[in-house]
């Protein structure tokens, strides 16, 4: 999943071809819309981030450099719980 803006400039031919060759879903939103979702990459994708990195070096250090989709799919539970978790503790204590 891709979240993008109205932005013409984002919607070339051979941009829209490569997210259907990548199986990539495209979300348009109101170019109006996302400066209010920005703080999100702050609270939420940051730690989501932090912990989808610390898996991969997880797996680098089990010396297992192919971590594809299958197995991003399989810690992406694991990790999604871990920020949605402290993103919330840390909005309780603010």
């Amino acid at each position: 999943m891709l979240i993008v803006n109205e932005f013409d400039s984002h919607m070339t031919i051979l941009f829209l071809k490569l997210c259907k060759e990548a199986k990539i879903v495209l979300y348009k939103l109101s170019s109006h819309f996302t400066h209010l979702i920005q703080s999100f990459d702050v609270d939420v994708f940051q730690l989501f981030k932090h912990y989808h990195m610390k898996t991969i070096d997880y797996a680098v250090r089990l010396s297992d450099y192919n971590f594809n989709k299958l197995k991003f799919l399989a810690a992406f539970q694991s990790f999604r719980n871990k920020t949605f978790k402290t993103s919330m503790h840390s909005n309780k204590l603010s």
